[in-house]
């Protein structure tokens, strides 16, 4: 029987990103989904000065379906992607969180709503799943209930400006890189997959 010594075993295995704790709030790219009688509907970079007016015009129009998730209704959806940071053996990386924070709520004017920020230690490989969609409880997902849109996003101000400022300029991702659902590389082997 061989004994093996700790560090060599840790040495071979591979060592695993690790969150720094930290989570930056891309504000410009709020986007804004509401459920019409024809399916979904979002609108991309929205302005945060005109959301109020896009809001009321959509509720004025006879096309919107609200739906009831968690006893809130839930006619529109705004949310905004993140970068988080990690470490491993010493380097940094970026890590970019699709809808990493969201606001559900039926009437811009009233603060029935639910709000959605999501942790930076929560696991942000799942794309497929939009967080406002998550049900269930998830220790990884704040949920605060009754916000209005103003407060929503002074919260996501307030936690940028407490970012360090070394992890601020480190930030290469912008809204850009949420163009895509999959990245460059991802998009060339599915191409190569189906064979197009």
């Amino acid at each position: 029987m061989h004994q093996r010594n700790d560090a060599v075993v840790a040495a071979c295995q591979p060592q695993t990103w690790r969150f720094t704790g930290h989570i930056y709030y891309l504000l410009d790219t709020l986007k804004l989904s509401y459920s019409s009688q024809a399916g979904l509907v979002t609108y991309e970079n929205v302005n945060e000065e005109s959301l109020a007016s896009l809001c009321r015009e959509i509720s004025r129009g006879n096309w919107t379906q609200p739906r009831k998730t968690a006893d809130i209704p839930a006619l529109f959806t705004l949310s905004v992607c993140a970068v988080s940071w990690e470490k491993r053996q010493g380097k940094l990386r970026v890590k970019a969180i699709p809808d990493a924070a969201a606001l559900r709520f039926e009437d811009i004017d009233y603060q029935v709503s639910e709000a959605k920020f999501q942790s930076q230690y929560r696991p942000c490989d799942d794309i497929t799943t939009p967080m406002a969609d998550v049900g269930g409880f998830d220790k990884y997902i704040k949920r605060v209930r009754n916000l209005s849109t103003k407060e929503f996003l002074q919260i996501l101000t307030e936690n940028n400006q407490a970012l360090p400022i070394a992890l601020r300029h480190s930030i290469n991702v912008t809204a850009k890189n949420f163009e895509y659902r999959f990245t460059h590389s991802e998009r060339v082997v599915f191409s190569q997959i189906i064979g197009k």
